[in-house]
């Protein structure tokens, strides 16, 4: 009975607790198609950015969906490395300098979507 009663709070601890910012976003084309979306872009683009951008799995989700939605969409081809970063820190985002330059690369991948 005791071990049943750890047990259940074991799980509603857990159940209850935020998720891991790590975790939060599956780098997937549901994904980036979402988030292209819900900057206003175009089905098209966003379609194209999501399929650039998903087999890529070495870089957090969430930068290269804030380069995306942030720059990329609204027109800013070549985003700098300190721009990223004050866009991520509005965002509540965190990241390393090195990961902020591979979220860049990454990102342009789609900057053929545009064209």
């Amino acid at each position: 009975m005791f071990i049943r009663a750890i047990a259940y709070g074991a799980v509603l601890t857990l159940l209850t607790l935020p998720p891991l910012p790590a975790l939060a976003a599956e780098p997937s084309e549901d994904f980036y198609l979402t988030e292209c979306l819900g900057s206003g872009a175009d089905i098209a683009i966003c379609d194209c950015m999501s399929e650039a951008y998903a087999p890529i799995k070495t870089v957090k989700a969430e930068l290269v969906s804030a380069i995306m939605r942030n720059f990329l969409v609204r027109g800013a081809l070549d985003p700098q490395p300190a721009d990223v970063k004050t866009e991520i820190v509005r965002e509540k985002l965190e990241a390393t300098d090195a990961e902020i330059q591979r979220a860049i690369v990454v990102a342009k991948a789609g900057v053929r979507c545009l064209q």
